[in-house]
């Protein structure tokens, strides 16, 4: 990339891997995660979303933040 972005959007990226792919991709998403780039990510793992720092369901089409 020649310039960073401030913005980084992943569906599902490890939604097809193997748990030792799936670290591996969750590595390189928190390598590129700094304070001036957020992170957005879309997935169906409870493990995944677990590393995540905020998390937000979609329930009856409204976005809501997990407890």
């Amino acid at each position: 990339m020649v310039k960073v972005p401030q913005l980084l959007l992943a569906d599902e990226p490890t939604g097809a891997l193997d748990i030792e792919a799936e670290q591996e991709v969750l590595q390189a998403i928190r390598a590129c995660q700094t304070e001036a780039m957020i992170v957005l990510m879309a997935t169906h793992s409870d493990e995944v979303a677990a590393q995540c720092d905020a998390i937000y369901h979609i329930e009856d089409l409204c976005l809501r933040q997990a407890k």
